[in-house]
């Protein structure tokens, strides 16, 4: 028979009505009908709001104060949010995503009366199931950059806090809670994870200008509260180092000293890196970006700084570049950095100039893309897919590069992700699998494509991931002769990856994967949903019905709160935190609004968590995809 390949499991439980590869007891389920069709509607009505409030500054009240607003899909919008949040425990954690824009003040005024009671019902539901979430615990590295350190390079455990009392600045802005009920929380609270976590959140309210009583805190009797009293009162404005600089780099000379600088800086990095993570190879490929990152990042901000100031020339600019001795790989990320700020900011005051400004770098970008190695080109595909979302280049600018518009919400498309050489080739090596009875004996021919290039949040150069099921009675002493035979068959430039491997037993005449006590990172185990569900599948369609009938379905009866909780987990961070918190989201989108005073940093707001169009993205991606349904079969 054929193969085939099979949308991402989590995507066809919205369509299992239609799609034939789920057993028919879910296909012809009523609950998951009715919850598909819940959050297909949500998500629509919120599309409706989110154009809306873009045409109007992101003003609530301007938005639903307009004649032209359809007055009964907002209040369809605010009652799905409501609903949305008391239907399973597991979706107050939207909350922690929920843009801010969206939150309606206490003091909103609206026209109709219905939408004034819809919007208090809501604001009631919201701050119930936000105190709910004060008492949730995650690693604080899901949020602020996914640097959580291997077990072996760690002295201690992931640090802990609590995300939602992070949101208090914002929640006293909406003037949702007050100050003391904030200084309650926390002499109420024998948790310290939340107490460490609303005191991160002090100097920001400060910082916004919120009404921060010094009274209470001094005459408090928790000392952390009286403690904290003394250290914001004192509390230091912050001066930015680099942007007294601008005006140092102004002719080639000064260009020149700054490179000399900018190369030591990164020549530092690589040795410390060497030194610090030779044993680890991993860590040192990821500690060697992040450091090399932020130098780019630093220079390239003085740089930006100066050409916008005038004290630089974007001549002189350009000429210093174009020299073969200054247009190395690192010196090109500098020259793709700088004009990415630049524009950006120049957008950000004016999109006229900054269209215009863009075309004039059209060319030179085009000649560094010509010799871009993969992390040039990378880059130059990063800055052009943010141009391009931020309205300052248009369609025809991409296609000079080759580039299409990328949709982070979008459903799976093999299409669209640019998968078809790689099928291909997949396709001929599950024909090897069926056809060698040593293979065909131990594995499906079956293949799981995961990973940041099935989201489509992956640049081009990225590979892609796979996974594959081992069948029952096989015995491990056959992992290396997989691992290394799937090495030998998997040849395409996009496969060179390691394969993952679902080891399975039969239980009670039905599959089931195997968890072992001590694995290798290669063996997956139950709890890997964000492969299982995530995943595209590639193969011959009855056995993938076979699959899905008895080792996916379990997911869907599973009875037990804590494994259903950790599923739903895996899926929040490997779907909205981890690559697309951390590195896709800006990759691919300009900063919009965050949180930007001088104590940001202490509630992580560096990240793209506190972006409101992040926000948008993730609110949006936590209701399509977060998704286990219970049913009962």
């Amino acid at each position: 028979m054929s193969n085939q390949i099979i949308s991402p499991a989590i995507e066809s439980l919205f369509f299992a009505q239609d799609d034939f590869i789920w057993p028919r007891e879910v296909r012809n389920n009523l609950e998951l009908r009715r919850q598909t069709k819940a959050r297909s509607l949500l998500c629509k009505n919120l599309d409706y709001l989110f154009k809306w409030l873009a045409i109007f500054n992101f003003s609530l009240e301007r938005t639903l104060n307009n004649h032209q607003i359809d007055l009964d899909k907002i209040t369809a919008i605010y009652q799905g949010l409501s609903d949305f949040f008391e239907s399973d425990f597991f979706n107050r954690r939207l909350i922690l995503y929920l843009p801010f824009e969206l939150i309606p003040e206490a003091d909103l005024e609206v026209k109709s009366e219905k939408l004034i009671q819809v919007l208090n019902n809501f604001r009631k539901v919201y701050l119930e199931n936000w105190r709910e979430l004060l008492k949730m615990h995650d690693p604080r590295a899901n949020f602020l950059d996914g640097d959580i350190l291997e077990p072996e390079l760690s002295l201690s455990a992931p640090e802990m806090v609590s995300k939602a009392a992070h949101l208090i600045p914002l929640l006293m802005q909406k003037k949702l809670i007050s100050f003391p009920e904030v200084v309650s929380l926390i002499e109420n609270s024998s948790d310290e994870i939340l107490i460490n976590s609303i005191l991160d959140t002090f100097s920001v309210m400060l910082d916004l200008g919120l009404p921060v009583d010094f009274d209470l805190l001094v005459n408090s009797k928790n000392y952390w509260l009286r403690n904290m009293a003394v250290i914001i009162s004192d509390q230091p404005p912050v001066i930015s180092h680099l942007e007294a600089k601008f005006s140092t780099i102004r002719d080639e000379g000064g260009l020149e000293l700054l490179l000399s600088k900018f190369q030591q800086e990164i020549n530092q990095v690589e040795s410390g890196c060497q030194a610090d993570f030779a044993s680890f190879p991993a860590r040192l490929i990821w500690e060697q970006k992040k450091q090399t990152r932020k130098v780019l990042e630093k220079y390239a901000f003085l740089i930006s700084g100066s050409l916008m100031a005038g004290s630089l020339s974007a001549r002189c600019f350009k000429n210093y570049f174009c020299l073969a001795s200054n247009s190395n790989s690192v010196s090109k990320l500098l020259v793709i950095y700088s004009l990415k700020i630049m524009i950006e900011k120049i957008a950000a005051a004016n999109l006229s100039r900054a269209r215009r400004d863009s075309l004039g770098f059209k060319d030179w970008l085009q000649e560094i893309n010509q010799e871009a190695d993969s992390a040039t080109g990378e880059a130059l595909q990063s800055i052009l897919l943010r141009w391009f979302n931020a309205g300052i280049i248009d369609q025809s600018y991409l296609n000079y590069f080759d580039l299409k518009p990328v949709k982070l919400d979008a459903f799976f498309s093999a299409s669209k992700v640019g998968l078809d050489g790689a099928l291909d080739h997949l396709f001929q090596v599950i024909s090897q699998i069926k056809q060698e009875t040593a293979l065909a004996n131990i594995l499906y021919p079956v293949f799981i494509i995961h990973g940041s290039r099935i989201k489509e949040h992956a640049l081009n150069g990225a590979d892609l991931d796979l996974a594959v099921f081992v069948k029952p009675g096989v015995t491990f002493d056959n992992y290396d002769y997989i691992k290394e035979t799937l090495a030998g068959l998997l040849k395409h430039e996009k496969l060179k990856g390691p394969v993952l491997q679902f080891w399975l037993h039969e239980e009670n005449h039905q599959l089931q994967i195997s968890d072992f006590e001590a694995q290798d990172k290669l063996v997956a185990n139950s709890y890997f949903v964000h492969v299982l569900f995530g995943g595209a599948w590639l193969g011959e369609k009855r056995i993938i019905k076979r699959l899905y009938n008895e080792v996916l379905t379990g997911y869907l009866t599973e009875t037990s709160e804590l494994k259903r909780n950790i599923y739903l987990k895996e899926l929040e961070r490997t779907t909205i935190q981890y690559r697309l918190m951390h590195k896709a989201y800006a990759n691919f989108y300009p900063e919009r609004s965050r949180v930007n005073t001088d104590h940001a940093k202490d509630i992580d707001a560096l990240s793209s968590f506190y972006d409101s169009g992040y926000r948008e993205l993730a609110a949006k991606l936590f209701i399509k995809k977060i998704f286990l349904p219970r049913i009962s079969v």
